[in-house]
């Protein structure tokens, strides 16, 4: 989403316990960190605090951030919480089975899970599910949506998923051979992977 930058997102697995740090600012300069404390904060460009957010009862994995600056997280106990800009709760959703690893925003408001449940849920700007895809064999780590709509998903199973804007599955790309962490779309529609 052309509004969001991701600054910064690194990961470290041991023995299955994810332990997050992020960092992640909008058009507006303002920066969103997130952390295995539970919390998210917002801080000005010069790295004053703004707000902090305590909603969330287990790690904060993934941070993501609207056009109109509304604020999504999501946690290590499966939970997306969406928040308006001064870091009240609008709703939560929690569909998901297991921990949501990435959200992403797509420029109508809609929100995209990627979860280690093995599933990609999207959620309308209410927080109601559309669909769910469950083509994934294993934990999905990377997610990403371009300007028409459409999804790519990335997974452990070691393939990269693409689904229309309804959930159907349109390719699927399985020539790494390690899991893949992380997916990235750029504006002409290539697709760019990270993998272990």
């Amino acid at each position: 989403m052309k509004s969001i930058l991701q600054v910064c997102f690194k990961t470290i697995t041991i023995f299955f316990l994810l332990v997050s740090c992020g960092l992640t600012q909008n058009e507006n300069n303002f920066l969103y960190t997130i952390s295995s404390d539970d919390e998210l904060l917002k801080l000005d460009t010069d790295g004053n605090f703004i707000w902090k957010y305590t909603g969330h009862d287990d790690w904060i994995i993934s941070t993501a951030v609207d056009n109109v600056g509304n604020v999504y997280s999501s946690s290590r106990n499966g939970e997306v919480h969406k928040l308006d800009n001064s870091g009240k709760l609008i709703w939560s959703y929690t569909g998901h089975d297991s921990r949501v690893f990435r959200i992403t925003i797509d420029n109508e408001g809609n929100v995209y899970t990627a979860s280690w449940d093995n599933e990609v849920h999207k959620l309308d700007n209410d927080g109601s599910l559309v669909w769910r895809y469950t083509g994934h064999t294993d934990w999905v780590l990377g997610i990403a949506v371009d300007n028409e709509g459409n999804v790519y998903t990335a997974s452990r199973d070691n393939e990269v998923h693409k689904l229309d804007l309804d959930g159907n599955q349109l390719w699927r790309y399985t020539e790494h051979t390690d899991e893949i962490w992380d997916i990235a779309i750029d504006t002409k529609g290539h697709t760019y992977t990270a993998s272990r």
